[in-house]
């Protein structure tokens, strides 16, 4: 049996997450949550971001914190259990107006109304702001790239993805741009 491959970690600005409406459906015999998918067609099960911790509380066996990247806010669920010691206790040393780097699994449910997106550290750490720079701008280049590539194909509905991988676009990029012009039909 090959081991199971771990799920990629997504660099996104928490608005992109919080704007999220659509959610993948799964096959059922797939272990785990369903994907979200962004506004700019990321699929995501898994995030990795940067910002300042702006919130903490201590709930006994969780501990529920907000860390704010400029554009919005992820929450994060910290249990404390035999899987998240680790995590746990890393959380509880740090203190709220630290930038911190954070990477985890996104825990999506859905209301009539309203998706809610919390995310459960697998890893979370203090950085400093040379870091904390560095992802913003790794995230903003990854999120601009896919908005040019989502306006293009709105611009010339019949574009393919080899078309888009022929101007420059990896084969992620673009079935992320095509998932994202497809996500916003079916909502709409």
């Amino acid at each position: 049996m090959m081991p199971r491959r771990r799920e990629f970690a997504h660099w996104v600005f928490s608005r992109e997450l919080r704007d999220s409406r659509v959610l993948e459906e799964k096959d059922p015999e797939e272990k785990g949550k369903p994907y979200v998918i962004s506004p700019l067609g990321t699929r995501i099960r898994r995030v990795i971001f940067s910002g300042t911790l702006t919130q903490k509380s201590d709930e006994g066996t969780m501990i529920k914190a907000t860390v704010t990247d400029n554009t919005s806010n992820f929450y994060l669920s910290v249990f404390s259990n035999e899987f998240n010691q680790a995590v746990h206790a890393d959380i509880e040393s740090i203190e709220t107006g630290s930038t911190v780097i954070v990477m985890g699994r996104v825990n999506p449910f859905k209301t009539e109304e309203k998706l809610y997106i919390n995310i459960n550290p697998e890893m979370i750490a203090r950085t400093d702001d040379a870091t904390n720079q560095l992802w913003k701008m790794r995230a903003r280049h990854i999120a601009l790239r896919k908005t040019i590539g989502i306006k293009l194909v709105r611009s010339n509905p019949g574009i393919s993805k080899e078309d888009l991988v022929s101007k420059g676009y990896t084969d992620e990029e673009a079935n992320c741009i095509l998932r994202s012009v497809t996500a916003i039909l079916i909502i709409i």
